[in-house]
């Protein structure tokens, strides 16, 4: 495979707006892939970059890519290959987050482990909603959640899951609104975007365990996993179970049932759902119609609005994302990322200029500000360590 093969039958993205990224002209890149014009190292490390990918597995004649590479994986899912190419390129870009991500936890000792979670799921019943019912009842049986509300999921997963991580990312557009990586080269993590419907609280909340259900059921047997969520007609099943899983996970069945059998009120359901236990309301249609077979209207009625007062439930997202002192900075590499890069340099395990990259900054760039930033107290409280 040469360079033109992985831009545009892998990863199928267009010379203009690769070069752009890159840093170089389109006639620049053509170039390089048409006539074998050798890269300077800044131009290798900017297409590296780009395309997620070490720089040293870029610049060989002929590139060998690890089938368990993020991109790679994805790429052979059909879906991948319906999202734009600034959606694409984003997916990218969070990938070598990632990549960079485990490369640091391993420098300074941290938890990159994947074990397997023992649910003793057994396949029994046929529908892929309630597949995904039966692992919700399973992992909420297994933390003892009983049927309590989860304050918060992000807390929930740290002290249960300390070996995922969770990033969060500005897709430059709705979608994907979540990913999960597992493999060998790539530490579990979810992705989430904070833009589009996840910048509501609660829709936010589901896309974090519908990306927990992907890491804990779908990357087993040693199999490299990176999935996105989005509706795909190849995939369905697969994500049915995991929007099942989500709502079930935060809400158990049981709530829901008792609720429409003492109020027999749709609506009052609803609201109490939404209120009690952080569900949006477009999830609590999905609930009450599989469950109960009731519909609610479409747009969200008024009196049910007003009686699900959401405002005790946290962002799921750590308050420094927004206020970060660098904004260069990508949203991805603000909190875990910036935190490790931050010790592992002044532990002397790490240069100035890999710190720069590590937070896709140039060397001359304010660096002193992000290490400030992380011996105060805004960085402590940050949930960036």
């Amino acid at each position: 495979m040469n360079l033109r093969d992985l831009r545009e039958t892998v990863l199928r993205l267009p010379r203009d707006q690769v070069a752009e990224r890159a840093h170089m002209t389109e006639a620049r890149l053509t170039a390089i892939e048409e006539e074998g014009e050798p890269m300077d190292i800044a131009e290798l490390e900017w297409l590296a970059m780009v395309y997620g990918i070490d720089a040293d597995v870029l610049a060989e004649d002929t590139l060998t890519l690890s089938k368990e590479w993020g991109p790679a994986v994805l790429a052979r899912d059909g879906g991948y290959h319906a999202f734009s190419t600034s959606e694409k390129l984003a997916i990218l870009r969070v990938s070598r987050a990632v990549g960079d991500l485990t490369e640091l936890k391993r420098l300074v000792g941290g938890d990159t482990r994947n074990p397997d979670l023992p649910l003793q799921w057994k396949r029994n019943s046929q529908e892929p909603w309630q597949q995904g019912r039966d692992i919700a009842n399973l992992l909420r049986n297994k933390l003892a959640l009983g049927e309590s509300p989860i304050r918060s999921l992000s807390e929930l997963m740290t002290e249960n899951f300390p070996w995922i991580s969770v990033l969060y990312a500005d897709m430059a557009g709705d979608e994907p609104s979540g990913l999960a990586f597992s493999s060998r080269q790539q530490m579990p993590a979810i992705v989430l975007n904070v833009r589009g419907k996840n910048e509501i609280p609660s829709v936010l909340r589901v896309s974090l365990a519908h990306e927990l259900y992907h890491l804990l059921m779908d990357a087993g047997q040693g199999q490299p996993l990176a999935a996105f969520s989005r509706h795909d007609e190849r995939r369905e099943e697969m994500e049915q179970r995991a929007n099942s899983f989500a709502v079930r996970f935060i809400c158990p069945e049981s709530v829901l049932i008792k609720l429409l059998a003492e109020t027999k009120d749709a609506r009052l359901c609803a609201r109490r759902l939404m209120a009690d236990y952080g569900l949006p309301y477009a999830a609590v249609q999905n609930y009450l119609f599989h469950t109960g077979q009731v519909s609610l209207p479409e747009s969200i009625p008024d009196d049910v609005k007003s009686g699900a007062v959401q405002t005790a439930w946290p962002l799921e997202q750590p308050v420094c994302l927004r206020t970060f002192p660098v904004p260069e900075i990508p949203f991805e590499r603000r909190t875990l990322i910036a935190a490790l890069a931050v010790r592992a340099y002044q532990t002397g395990k790490i240069p100035r200029d890999r710190l720069a990259r590590l937070l896709d900054l140039t060397p001359a760039a304010d660096l002193e500000a992000v290490v400030s930033h992380f011996a105060s107290q805004e960085g402590a409280l940050c949930n960036c360590s």
